[in-house]
């Protein structure tokens, strides 16, 4: 279990995508050193196969491309049991396999890169509630500025996360945003309940830096829902 939240003698936790509250007398704290891994092999079939179980005949979920970084879940003899960092999709695979890949040290947040700084524990808190993730190579880039259409994702979570009733992933009307733009139903939703309005010309501009004012203005938007 990971643990969320503590309230006079309840906690908040999360298992495989799941949320609730035990009684904090029922469960013993339990740290694990996690580590992330990055394909670069196959496996006797030719290929990183993950698999739904840890038997041979288990489904094979998906084959991983090179370069698709995974966090150590746990072990189990001849299987270990990963997460693809980037889908968040959980399986198994042969451990002789994931012994062949190159480790690296899963930091503060579950990211490969640090996070240490006067925010950490703001992200750490969004990262366990699936309101903020990293990127496919399992950084979260803490520097970096975010886009108009990354702030779409954010708040769409959040409202998720809140409750909100009908919070869908819908098609957009912008014009300029990408078909294979990944935030692009994000923004749909946004903009069918007011949240996002675009500019005067009628684009968005999805892959614009957002400024802090745009930015305000969606989160007060979403307050109100």
């Amino acid at each position: 279990l990971q643990v969320l939240e503590k309230d006079s003698g309840w906690i908040l936790v999360e298992y495989e995508g799941i949320t609730g509250w035990v009684f904090e007398s029922l469960t013993t704290e339990y740290t694990q050193s996690l580590s992330a891994k990055v394909v670069n092999g196959t496996d006797a079939l030719g290929g990183a196969r993950l698999r739904s179980g840890s038997t041979t005949d288990s489904e094979i979920i998906e084959i991983l491309p090179n370069d698709t970084v995974l966090k150590i879940l746990g072990d189990f003899g001849a299987w270990k049991k990963v997460q693809v960092v980037e889908s968040g999709t959980i399986g198994y695979m042969f451990t002789s396999v994931v012994e062949q890949i190159e480790s690296q040290e899963i930091l503060p947040g579950g990211y490969i890169d640090s996070i240490e700084g006067p925010h950490m524990e703001d992200i750490q808190i969004l990262t366990a509630l699936g309101i903020v993730g990293g990127y496919s190579d399992g950084t979260f880039r803490f520097n970096d500025s975010v886009n108009r259409g990354e702030v779409s994702k954010f708040i769409f979570n959040a409202m998720k996360v809140k409750g909100v009733p009908g919070v869908a992933e819908i098609d957009t009307t912008f014009p300029d945003v990408e078909i294979e733009d990944k935030f692009r139903n994000t923004i749909g939703y946004l903009e069918s309940i007011g949240i996002v309005n675009g500019f005067a010309d009628g684009t968005y501009r999805s892959k614009q830096a957002i400024t802090r004012g745009e930015m305000s203005k969606m989160i007060d938007n979403a307050r109100k829902e």
